[in-house]
């Protein structure tokens, strides 16, 4: 997302640096929905809270539920199996998460998300299992930094309390936008702007590594890019925005394919039928690869996903 990032942050919290203790996860009752194939759900005409499916040319997602205009939604995540929703609404310095289920035959009326209620949270996000959601937080009891990475996991029919991921994902500085992988590992936007990756093995994460360019740039006349990253569970392609000179206006959405040599190919403009003359936040995909969700002035617009080429 595009912050005050820096300025904001340092005015409004302290940054701690005591090391993190990953508290044993305390286990809540919280909503879930029933087992379901996600395939069997996502073809349905209540699939994306019943939403006409959009073309070509993006349009508004949900209007009057989850884009309302002066609430500044800014992310959107849907569980696995289509049938769970979280989004972001962006309030600094209080800014959280809602949530919605398919149930009973019914999309719920959206409701503040449970691990939002007492902390703020922003741009949350469903691992490709399903069994966490990662978002990031000034929570400050185990913290690491001032934004960091936390998950919630899901075990049954129950949640466990907010775990920060801690060092050396998260840094004394900000981290945003995670964006979780099949194996584990996880993308993020570090506090200085770069799209970062770090692997997860043995039940731990590596250090920190900053994608070289042509994803990052050292040099960008336009300042930094904060890129808030979506790659594919499969790690074949990412989804990033970018304020790097030839798009359409400020930051506009990339998309770049991984080659097999671990590299990532040049980025590509989605264009201007989906980058406007303003700024557009990070696309996020659907579960069903069908459609990138991405913010524009507040609200969220859907797209289908077309644009992306399989096997690269």
């Amino acid at each position: 997302m595009k912050y005050t990032k820096g300025f904001l942050f340092v005015v409004l919290f302290l940054v701690s640096c005591a090391a993190p203790v990953t508290p044993a996860p305390t286990r809540t009752s919280m909503p879930t929905s029933a087992p379901v194939t996600p395939k069997d759900f996502l073809q349905t005409s209540d699939a994306y809270l019943g939403q006409t499916p959009p073309g070509d040319v993006p349009v508004v997602f949900a209007p009057g539920i989850v884009s309302i205009p002066g609430k500044n939604t800014a992310v959107l995540t849907f569980s696995p199996d289509g049938r769970q929703c979280i989004f972001y609404i962006e309030a600094y310095p209080h800014s959280y998460a809602m949530f919605t289920e398919f149930r009973d035959g019914k999309w719920t009326t959206p409701v503040k998300a449970w691990f939002s209620e007492t902390r703020s949270v922003g741009e949350p996000m469903f691992s490709p299992d399903g069994k966490r959601i990662y978002f990031t937080s000034n929570e400050t009891k185990n913290a690491v930094g001032g934004f960091d990475l936390w998950y919630i996991e899901r075990d049954g029919t129950s949640w466990s309390e907010p775990v920060n991921l801690g060092s050396p994902v998260n840094s004394v500085a900000d981290e945003f936008h995670p964006s979780p992988v099949r194996d584990g590992s996880i993308y993020f936007t570090s506090n200085n702007g770069d799209i970062v990756r770090s692997q997860f093995a043995n039940g731990k994460y590596s250090e920190r590594f900053v994608l070289p360019a042509p994803i990052n740039l050292k040099s960008n006349p336009n300042g930094k890019s904060w890129g808030d990253p979506f790659v594919s569970p499969d790690e074949s392609y990412m989804i990033f925005k970018s304020n790097r000179a030839g798009g359409s206006g400020g930051f506009d959405n990339y998309i770049s394919y991984r080659n097999a040599d671990g590299s990532w190919s040049e980025p590509k403009n989605l264009g201007p039928t989906i980058n406007s003359s303003t700024d557009e936040t990070a696309g996020d995909i659907s579960p069903d690869g069908k459609y990138m969700f991405f913010g524009r002035g507040g609200l969220i617009y859907w797209v289908r996903a077309d644009f992306i080429s399989t096997p690269h």
